[in-house]
């Protein structure tokens, strides 16, 4: 198969008949997609493969079937894959942290494990501390944290290398207000011109985030387009929901 994927560059990231496994069971099956820059909510019920497939596309599984294009190129060699992991950030849902160090100590030894130039980590700590609204005076532990601080500065590692694109595994659970707001406004600003992919189980992300959709059921991608077009009509987030997963409905196979 040629190296230029079929939405000749168009498309961010790609995915064609991609496929997971684990323990003998498909969690993904036949995946087809095109993402492109903005904010993509992965929705779907639980067990649907929202996590699974959000962990292919941050390489932190290797797909034994398929194939994925980043920017219409092939990802197929190691190089290739190292390439894009040093261009993405990924936030999983369970806050990533170490509950031993402060908040600018743990940042700073996953800047190192990320490459960056030791002139520049402390400025960019500062900086991703200060854009999740973490003060990087802070001393206290992370462990001594909240749980939605802690999820900040999960997000604060992901933005880290100041990424193309950021994958985030259910970023707004369990959190307060402040910690939700920030949350948005770092998300409307990537989408602007970068690619976010976020699932989320909280309708309302839908309205509040979300430039596009794309629905998932047994590990299958049932929906996916622009949000505007596929909610037109919908009066409250619940209806939307049920219209997406009616209109995603497949017979089984």
């Amino acid at each position: 198969m040629a190296d230029t994927g079929p939405q000749g560059g168009q498309a961010v990231l790609s995915l064609r008949g991609v496929g997971y496994a684990t323990g003998g069971r498909w969690l993904l099956r036949d995946v087809n997609l095109d993402l492109t820059a903005g904010s993509w909510a992965v929705v779907g019920p639980n067990g649907a493969g929202k996590t699974t497939l959000l962990r292919v596309l941050a390489g932190v599984y290797a797909p034994p079937a398929g194939e994925m294009y980043f920017r219409g190129k092939r990802l197929s060699t190691p190089l290739e894959w190292r390439r894009y992991r040093d261009e993405l950030g990924y936030a999983p849902q369970i806050p990533a942290v170490c509950p031993e160090l402060s908040a600018r100590h743990f940042l700073a030894y996953v800047a190192s494990l990320k490459e960056i130039p030791p002139a520049l980590v402390g400025p960019r700590v500062e900086e991703v501390l200060c854009l999740v609204g973490l003060d990087p005076r802070d001393g206290r532990p992370c462990g001594a944290l909240s749980h939605g601080q802690r999820r900040r500065v999960t997000l604060a590692q992901a933005l880290l290398n100041d990424p193309s694109l950021l994958i985030l595994d259910e970023p707004t659970a369990g959190l307060d207000w402040e910690s939700r707001w920030v949350l948005t406004q770092v998300i409307l600003q990537f989408g602007r011109a970068r690619l976010v992919v976020f699932s989320t189980q909280d309708l309302a992300d839908l309205e509040a985030l979300a430039t596009h959709v794309v629905v998932i059921d047994r590990g299958r991608i049932m929906l996916a387009g622009d949000r505007e077009a596929l909610l037109a009509g919908t009066a409250s987030p619940d209806e939307a929901y049920r219209r997406l997963l009616g209109r995603g409905q497949r017979p089984a196979g």
